[in-house]
């Protein structure tokens, strides 16, 4: 396990990248989340956490990302928001060379009969969702915070009663809280990694640029936003095949939840809690990550 080490200083500083994207700039400076995310690359490649093509791509897609927000020409915006797709989607399938995640345990096995599976700090990932939150109206105020509010006390106990629900129909999960079975040791960069790495990227690509992009493609059309909400929440199941098509199909309904979330005003925050609370109750309730077939 690693727990002091420059790679977790890397995954720390990132972490704190994603959080100060929420923060406010600082007087007379540009945003503080750019200069964490610059030094957790630098710390990264100092550490051999990323190496020359990983620290390539990152700028790609940051250019990318940061001409879309400025290109109106529609033709520049197609080809932008492909290109930052797929950058991002390589980033964070961990398909760009070079780069090293900082393992914290292997093979873990948390419930009986549970497959084991491996806790690393995914920071590809983790960079992919950062620059892509630059395509996002992020909450900044407390009306909007409201409106985040509202989103979630809807979605989040439909979704997490639902997934739920159907994974225990399914057989996929039984009842296994981990106040009885135990707490792995590495319970709380588990989860906090779970949140700013995997929640974040996750949604800012599946919600804020696919479903926000067919959405605003499909606007001519009644059944438009629908449309969007259920392809984006298919491909976001497809992403899941590697865990069998009843979790994929399971994670499909789940995009649908954090879709809906979504989709209700726009806020981007309200899919990435609900994606984190229904992660958050698989974990602290259930088999983790699925009883072995």
């Amino acid at each position: 396990m690693i727990y002091t080490s420059a790679p977790l200083l890397t995954a720390a500083l990132l972490g704190l990248a994603v959080l100060a994207a929420w923060a406010p700039p600082l007087a007379g400076l540009w945003p503080l989340w750019p200069w964490l995310a610059g030094a957790a690359v630098a710390l990264g490649v100092v550490s051999g956490v990323f190496g020359v093509w990983a620290v390539l791509v990152v700028a790609a897609l940051a250019a990318s990302v940061f001409a879309l927000g400025r290109m109106q020409d529609a033709r520049w915006r197609i080809l932008l928001t492909t290109l930052a797709g797929l950058l991002a989607l390589a980033l964070a399938l961990h398909g760009v060379p070079g780069v090293s995640n900082p393992v914290l345990a292997r093979n873990l096995q948390v419930s009986a009969g549970a497959a084991p599976f491996s806790v690393w700090m995914s920071l590809d990932k983790g960079l992919a969702g950062l620059l892509l939150l630059g395509l996002c109206p992020l909450a900044a105020s407390r009306a909007d915070w409201r409106e985040v509010a509202r989103a979630l006390s809807v979605a989040a106990p439909l979704t997490v009663a639902g997934v739920v629900g159907v994974s225990l129909a399914a057989g996929l999960v039984r009842w296994d809280p981990r106040w009885a079975s135990g707490w792995p040791d590495v319970s709380a960069p588990f989860l906090i990694g779970n949140l700013l790495f995997t929640c974040v990227a996750e949604e800012a690509f599946f919600r804020g640029l696919i479903q926000a992009r067919l959405q605003s493609a499909l606007a001519g059309y009644r059944a438009g936003p629908l449309l969007a909400l259920l392809l984006s929440a298919i491909l976001f199941g497809a992403a899941h095949l590697g865990g069998g098509p009843v979790y994929a199909a399971i994670a499909s309904l789940a995009g649908i939840g954090y879709g809906c979330a979504f989709a209700r005003n726009g806020r981007i925050e309200a899919a990435i809690l609900t994606h984190f609370l229904v992660n958050l109750v698989h974990f602290v309730g259930f088999t983790y990550p699925y009883l072995q077939r």
